[in-house]
């Protein structure tokens, strides 16, 4: 769900949203990145987010840092969730990953604040 600059609910598109698993640095430090197209008040979104380091189930807070924990939509602007804002992760199996987010983004053209829960499948990177 979007408020603020952005309002309504996300629609997403025919595509299966993609979760990814990476490694980050050292092969005991793992990264969780997912990439969701879709559309909210008739504009084309992706929103993207990312876990750094990630280590299974449970509460993370966005730290903006490159290659860090961080949240941020593209659409018609690009809107960056500010620091502390919060990605849930409540299950996280060999296919299916399920979580929620509570994000207020900003950008030149106003603030949005995406709150809601994804289900995504997860996609062997082979890194």
């Amino acid at each position: 769900m979007f408020t603020g600059a952005l309002t309504g609910h996300l629609n997403c598109d025919s595509g299966q949203p993609i979760c990814d698993f990476v490694f980050a640095g050292k092969k005991t430090d793992s990264a969780f990145f997912a990439a969701i197209h879709g559309s909210a008040a008739g504009k084309p979104l992706l929103i993207s987010f990312g876990v750094s380091p990630f280590s299974g189930p449970g509460s993370y807070r966005t730290d903006n840092q490159e290659g860090g924990t961080a949240i941020t939509v593209d659409g018609p602007t690009h809107w960056v969730g500010k620091v502390g804002d919060s990605i849930g992760v409540v299950t996280s199996s060999a296919q299916i990953l399920t979580g929620s987010l509570d994000s207020s983004l900003t950008a030149a053209a106003g603030s949005v604040r995406l709150t809601g829960t994804w289900v995504c499948d997860r996609v062997s990177s082979g890194r």
